[in-house]
């Protein structure tokens, strides 16, 4: 997956609904997106949010996360043109 995600040049989404199932992790997985780090695949991030006050939710456990992988920016997007950003 993460070597199909990079030849296609797409990036990774970091959703952090998860955190609040029983799963308790992030979407991907920290162990998939160390793979998806290791073949150079950027990533963005995301929270399901439905209302505005979930908007950047579990921001401080994302930013961790993507640190103990090693992520030093992430994928931002406008008129679908990607840019990295520096966390």
């Amino acid at each position: 997956m993460a070597e199909a995600a990079k030849r296609s040049g797409m990036a990774a989404e970091i959703n952090t609904n998860g955190l609040r199932k029983p799963v308790a992790e992030a979407y991907p997985s920290p162990k998939l997106l160390d793979r998806f780090k290791q073949a150079g695949v950027p990533v963005t991030t995301a929270t399901d949010a439905h209302s505005a006050d979930r908007v950047a939710e579990r921001g401080d456990d994302v930013r961790t996360l993507l640190s103990d992988v090693g992520y030093e920016s992430l994928r931002a997007y406008s008129a679908r043109i990607g840019r990295d950003v520096h966390i």
